[in-house]
């Protein structure tokens, strides 16, 4: 029974401590608090009492958001907003990453920039994509000659690959709910610009 109390009170003091310093006040940084037992009454009592706790705190962190009511979908507006607030990796940083070790050889942007060029030469001369590395790597301007040419045409199929996927993927994603609620928070959609750039 002591363990159990002392890990409750564990819990009680961590709750306490926003993982979001500065980012939730007042209630939106209070815990609910409803006793084991302490109260009596039945568990269905309890619930009721958490929910409606919940109600209240969600009309605050709809405000905190500025999500109005009327909005199409407030509570995806207010999941996309979260996300943005909490998952790193749907945060944007605009400052260049630094990274220890090693400067790689192979550039984000390159798998795609080797398919385009690819591509575009494969329109203007009569060959397979094999052929068409091959011709690149012989231009001293581009970047290609400091590669391999087994090495090009491994990461002209994956950047191709990875390419086909990404379509595949905002294809299906252009007319979900996802879509729609990112677009009205952002004020921008996945249809028109990011899909545009198709060989």
């Amino acid at each position: 029974m002591l363990v159990r109390e002392v890990h409750a009170m564990g819990r009680k003091s961590q709750a306490n401590k926003s993982t979001f310093p500065g980012k939730y006040t007042g209630e939106l940084a209070t815990p609910i608090y409803e006793p084991g037992g302490g109260l009596g009454g039945s568990k269905a009592e309890a619930d009721r009492r958490i929910f409606e706790q919940r109600v209240l705190k969600m009309e605050k962190l709809f405000d905190l958001y500025s999500i109005g009511r009327d909005d199409p979908d407030p509570g995806m507006s207010l999941a996309a907003k979260l996300a943005v607030a909490h998952v790193p990796g749907m945060q944007v940083r605009h400052e260049i990453r630094k990274k220890r070790g090693r400067k790689p050889s192979w550039n984000n942007g390159l798998g795609i920039d080797l398919v385009r060029e690819v591509d575009a030469l494969q329109q203007t001369k009569k060959m397979n994509y094999q052929q068409a590395i091959a011709e690149l790597r012989k231009d001293k301007e581009k970047p290609w000659r400091t590669y391999t040419l087994p090495n090009l045409i491994t990461r002209h199929r994956e950047a191709r690959r990875a390419e086909q996927h990404r379509r595949r993927l905002v294809e299906q994603l252009e007319a979900s709910p996802l879509s729609q609620a990112m677009g009205a928070v952002f004020g921008i959609g996945l249809t028109g610009g990011n899909s545009s750039d198709q060989n």
